[in-house]
């Protein structure tokens, strides 16, 4: 079965708390925040001050706007799975402004190492691998969302309308197509992007190799779909 992975969630209940310091990071500008954006290679790499995190430091986790953060062993797991499909951007750790001990970089220092996550799909203009932002993949008469419209215009003066599904619970009872699902293993619906679903097999490894930072729920697949 899939599960959620719910950061979001796990860091109201962790108290996971840190930021950036636009002095080498300017994300606000660039608008990155999430895990579906796309990074300017003068952004790299991030760095990242912990306020408040217990220790260790969780290894899938959101510390700071919706990003997620992935240590060395998650992102082991996850490139076992799916070679060369996400990204995994360098990211230069420190709590409180004051280095966490281990190899240095430059004038900071992180260990383990630290990587800002993202999803591989068609956000990404150096997509790797197979696409993994789906669209079509929830059942949406099987599961706790409702279809959400608007329109927005764009700065040429036309009209775009949006689609997107609203969550009607939580934690939402999802139900997936594997027909679109297929072989994956991480993965978002493109209308639903705040959830970040794993197959079982990977939400298996991380929990046999001790991976924090997110609160499981498990999902479904429809029958026949």
């Amino acid at each position: 079965m899939p599960w959620i992975l719910d950061v979001q969630s796990a860091n109201i209940r962790l108290g996971l708390e840190g930021g950036y310091s636009n002095e080498y990071n300017p994300i606000d500008s660039h608008c990155l925040s999430g895990f579906v954006a796309d990074v300017p290679p003068e952004l790299l790499p991030f760095r990242l001050d912990i306020w408040e995190a217990p220790n260790p430091l969780p290894e899938f986790a959101n510390y700071c706007y919706t990003d997620i953060y992935v240590g060395e062993t998650a992102r082991r797991l996850i490139e076992e799975l799916e070679p060369s499909t996400h990204q995994f951007h360098d990211t230069i750790v420190t709590r409180n402004g004051k280095p966490v001990t281990g190899r240095p970089y430059r004038s900071f220092q992180t260990e383990p190492p630290f990587f800002r996550f993202g999803i591989g799909g068609e956000f990404f203009r150096f997509q790797l691998g197979a696409e993994n932002v789906l669209d079509g993949a929830i059942v949406i008469e099987e599961s706790d969302v409702a279809e959400w419209h608007r329109k927005l215009r764009r700065k040429d003066g036309s009209i775009a309308e949006i689609h997107s599904l609203a969550v009607k619970a939580r934690p939402p009872r999802l139900k997936w197509r594997r027909s679109v699902v297929l072989n994956r293993h991480l993965w978002i619906e493109k209308r639903l992007t705040q959830f970040l679903i794993a197959s079982d097999e990977l939400y298996s490894a991380f929990k046999s190799a001790g991976v924090t930072g997110f609160n499981a729920q498990e999902c479904r697949f429809a029958e026949n779909a």
